[in-house]
């Protein structure tokens, strides 16, 4: 039986999560957003990459792969 796991935030309160831990800390991993928000390491990985592409959000990716970090668009 497989589990689906759902957040217990919107979309928009993981946003300003995330908004405020690269505030605090300068940048933040995938690791990080997967800790803060609770999702999977695959489904935090597609949300990020959603924040990135969508030209509103203040959320930008920097490096590549294992190197990747999010950081907030200046």
């Amino acid at each position: 039986m497989v589990r689906i796991r759902r957040p217990k935030t919107s979309l928009e309160e993981r946003l300003a999560m995330a908004l405020q831990y690269i505030r605090e800390h300068g940048f933040m991993r995938l690791a990080d957003y997967a800790n803060l928000t609770g999702l999977s390491r695959t489904g935090a990985s597609r949300e990020l990459s959603a924040f990135c592409r969508d030209a509103s959000c203040p959320i930008r990716s920097e490096g590549v792969r294992t190197h990747k970090v999010f950081v907030e668009a200046k």
